[in-house]
């Protein structure tokens, strides 16, 4: 404080120690002279007035200078212009099977109709895809479902004939 400009001296209690600092400001109990403060008991309708006043008008500026939150950017059309390339995996089922990846790749029309079509371009099958869906999990099922990769495939060998 006495950067401040404070002139008053400051006066210690006897001993090495400060236990106690003396500030000039009277408290009860502790100063002999000390008299409670008349309050003009006329004037506390009148402040509380002024104090409802107060409050409501913080209120009201409060409730003008809200802003509410920004709006989540709304999610950008699937871009159709070309094919995404997706891959699944199939695990093994036994030590004699090391498990399959099948490869694809899947494209999304204006309706979110979600269309599979495997590495040579055939069709694996379409389902329609709702706004919040996984496209790449729906298109992995789909490759799931209606791929039998062909090198995997059961050989067909035409029926034995005896000459």
């Amino acid at each position: 404080m006495r950067a401040a400009g404070e002139k008053r001296e400051i006066y210690f209690e006897e001993g090495d120690a400060i236990s106690v600092i003396i500030t000039g400001v009277p408290r009860a109990g502790r100063d002999d002279n000390y008299v409670l403060p008349k309050v003009d008991t006329r004037m506390l309708p009148a402040m509380s007035a002024r104090h409802a006043d107060y409050t409501e008008a913080r209120d009201r500026a409060a409730a003008l200078a809200y802003k509410p939150p920004p709006l989540p950017k709304p999610t950008p059309q699937p871009d159709t212009s070309r094919r995404r390339y997706v891959r699944t995996e199939i695990s093994p089922t036994s030590e004699k099977d090391c498990g399959i990846i099948i490869e694809g790749r899947y494209t999304i029309d204006s309706n979110n109709l979600l269309r599979v079509h495997d590495m040579q371009g055939n069709l694996i099958g379409t389902e329609q895809v709702r706004p919040g869906d996984d496209v790449v999990t729906v298109a992995k099922r789909l490759l799931r479902k209606g791929a039998a990769p062909s090198f995997f495939a059961p050989l067909r060998y035409p029926p034995s004939s005896v000459h």
